[in-house]
């Protein structure tokens, strides 16, 4: 009986803690209940990489054209102290540039980009320059074998095809609307005058010359290398890519004889073709007018606009 007695407060105890909301213990078959796994199936999955990927598809020429901009406007930016440093010049020797150094269709004494080494901030590389020797000679290969920051556009893909011992560059001058001009019964009417024929003459062209105006007249061009020379020549740097030391042999400087903007190989005979003005940038090449300002000439304009553009004093009028 004294057993019972006790027993009741024990059950008692045990009922009012329920009562109370003190929690109950887990039965044994609970605690071993799996815990679900929330998570990605193998399509879902996919679906979403899917979209990831079309989304970057999107995104991608966004990316690529606002690149281009960047890389043109710093093409612009180094076009624009070239023409510059053509001006400058004119200012210190009361005449623009010559195309090259020297006299005579084939001689190999550098180019006009040479010549504006002291105006480009690059004066110690002309200190070293032999202005009597060739390109090609071992006291200048030195400095024509290194292509130059300021005469690279960003946008070029460069090649180092045939004559690859000699810098690769983008610009070239704006020298005739016809290939080889003084060969072929034409003038040279572009923003330089042919080289002189002799050594005892002395180059002369000023801004009067510039009838048409110096911001309605290209002085400075694109060029690239989708379009090379594979012929041989004993000239150093007259086939091949086009180099910036290069004084271009026998007057076929640049020109609009050719497709302006021509892209991909041509036939070794079309030398129309070579010296023609192009470029890496999307249908379109840049100029540094002879006032220095730069335009972005469109694949689209019209020839007889360009040759508008090209020519000092042609008398035409520029519509903007």
């Amino acid at each position: 009986m004294f057993s019972n007695a006790r027993s009741v407060p024990f059950l008692f105890h045990c009922k009012s803690n329920r009562r109370s909301g003190s929690p109950a213990l887990p039965s044994p078959s609970a605690q071993h209940r799996p815990i679900p796994r929330h998570g990605f199936s193998l399509v879902e999955l996919l679906v979403v990489i899917a979209i990831i990927g079309i989304l970057i598809g999107m995104l991608m020429p966004a990316i690529q054209s606002v690149r281009e901009a960047a890389r043109r406007n710093s093409c612009a930016n180094k076009l624009r102290p070239i023409g510059l440093s053509a001006l400058n010049y004119e200012s210190s020797q009361n005449s623009l540039p010559p195309p090259k150094i020297g006299a005579g269709d084939f001689n190999t004494l550098g180019s006009v980009f040479v010549l504006l080494l002291p105006y480009v901030e690059q004066a110690q590389r002309f200190d070293q320059y032999r202005l009597d020797e060739s390109i090609s000679s071992p006291d200048n290969i030195g400095l024509t074998s290194q292509p130059l920051d300021l005469y690279s556009c960003p946008s070029m893909r460069f090649g180092n095809f045939g004559n690859a011992e000699f810098g690769e560059a983008s610009y070239i001058i704006s020298y005739a609307t016809h290939y080889r001009p003084l060969t072929n019964g034409k003038t040279v009417n572009g923003a330089f005058a042919n080289a002189p024929a002799t050594a005892s003459e002395t180059y002369r062209l000023g801004l009067q010359a510039f009838t048409d105006g110096t911001s309605h007249t290209f002085m400075f061009g694109e060029i690239d290398n989708s379009v090379v020379w594979t012929g041989t020549s004993t000239h150093p740097g007259a086939f091949g890519v086009y180099t910036w030391a290069q004084g271009y042999w026998f007057n076929a400087h640049s020109h609009l004889e050719g497709r302006f903007n021509q892209k991909g190989p041509v036939d070794e005979m079309q030398f129309r073709e070579y010296r023609t003005f192009r470029s890496d940038h999307p249908q379109s090449v840049q100029f540094c007018m002879v006032d220095g300002s730069v335009r972005v000439v469109p694949d689209s304009t019209d020839r007889a606009v360009l040759e508008q553009l090209l020519t000092r004093s042609g008398g035409e009028i520029i519509r903007e």
